[in-house]
């Protein structure tokens, strides 16, 4: 699965149906794995599926100019039109 979400440790309406979905997922017996947008690359187990963090091309400092420039509220979900962003993910899609 593949989230637009900075963080699922938020309790708003998005992060908590994609917690909720991935862990149902997982009680099912399969193997879940979210990949959502981070300004660091790391893996973290939540609670019974790993959560994948990538970062892309663009530092910290120019994303949130970036979205403060356009008036976005996350700026991670920058990533999503990175083309490194992609390409770093998709040996973990395959």
């Amino acid at each position: 699965m593949s989230s637009f979400e900075d963080s699922l440790s938020r309790n708003t309406g998005y992060s908590v149906r994609i917690y909720n979905l991935s862990r149902g997922l997982a009680k099912l017996g399969n193997e879940v794995h979210v990949i959502i947008p981070g300004f660091i690359t790391n893996t973290e187990k939540v609670s019974q599926f790993l959560v994948h963090k990538f970062s892309g091309l663009l530092p910290k400092k120019m994303l949130l100019f970036l979205a403060k420039l356009l008036g976005i509220a996350k700026p991670t979900a920058l990533y999503f039109y990175d083309p490194f962003f992609v390409f770093r993910i998709r040996k973990l899609i395959r």
